[in-house]
């Protein structure tokens, strides 16, 4: 490890930075906002299913083992 110019010791080089952390929080809210709309589009499409008196069977990825 090297001891920089304010006596504070790191392992990385100076040019590796951490994201910002409103960067940070806007991606974690994109991919919840995603996860919600998906999540909705498939309740529509069962509660439509049930009107029609057809049997929803989600896609492969959401059925669980």
């Amino acid at each position: 490890m090297k001891n920089n110019d304010h006596g504070n010791f790191f392992s990385l080089p100076n040019e590796i930075f951490l994201l910002p952390i409103q960067k940070v929080i806007d991606q974690f809210y994109e991919r919840q906002l995603s996860a919600l709309e998906q999540a909705t589009t498939r309740q529509r499409a069962q509660q439509q299913a049930e009107k029609s008196g057809v049997e929803f069977i989600p896609s492969d990825k959401e059925q669980s083992a």
